[in-house]
């Protein structure tokens, strides 16, 4: 149920208290956490109780206390129950495995991202992961030297998925035999 009163304020980091049974251990991710709240701002508010009694945003909070930042956003939830503060608190930090990576379309964010020429590590995935990623997806796309165009076959199967690379934008057509391919190729200045 949302509250009608619901808003954000804005609080002294003074006035906040870490809940010291926090059973997440997040101190070697504040450095991570402070370079995000450099390059995106402090976005995410805090929830806490008005004691001051924080019931999500630890990892926020101290990030914003090393790096100076004297008030922070947050929302009160004081309309939980004790036992509601404790089982929020376990499902937000524990919330963010139930979903699965679709590791295709995550490589394709990140090599957009990637080719803007944005810092990778701002994304929360570290320095082996980004590898890792961005090499299945030039596998996937058959990256190969900017001045040639190559086939790359993918066995999926009895399918084969079929796709070039370089100066040209190329839609991979899903064949049943190596015989019956076709290749869509637009020039990319074209559009």
């Amino acid at each position: 149920m949302i509250s009608p009163s619901q808003s954000i304020e804005q609080w002294s980091v003074d006035r906040l208290v870490e809940y010291p049974r926090n059973p997440r251990k997040n101190d070697s991710a504040v450095d991570r956490m402070c370079g995000s709240i450099r390059e995106f701002g402090f976005k995410i508010p805090c929830l806490v109780r008005s004691d001051g009694e924080v019931v999500n945003g630890h990892l926020r909070l101290k990030a914003a206390r090393k790096l100076g930042i004297t008030e922070i956003p947050v929302i009160l939830c004081d309309e939980w129950t004790p036992a509601q503060v404790k089982a929020f608190r376990l499902m937000v930090n524990r919330s963010v495995t139930w979903a699965d990576w679709d590791e295709e379309l995550l490589a394709l964010e990140l090599q957009e991202i990637q080719a803007s020429d944005f810092d990778l590590s701002l994304t929360g995935f570290d320095d082996d992961e980004l590898a890792r990623l961005l090499a299945a997806q030039d596998s996937v796309e058959g990256l190969t030297d900017e001045d040639s165009i190559s086939e790359l076959w993918t066995s999926q199967k009895n399918r084969k998925k079929v796709g070039c690379v370089s100066r040209w934008q190329v839609t991979p057509v899903a064949v049943s035999s190596p015989q019956a391919w076709r290749l869509d190729i637009a020039d990319s200045s074209s559009g």
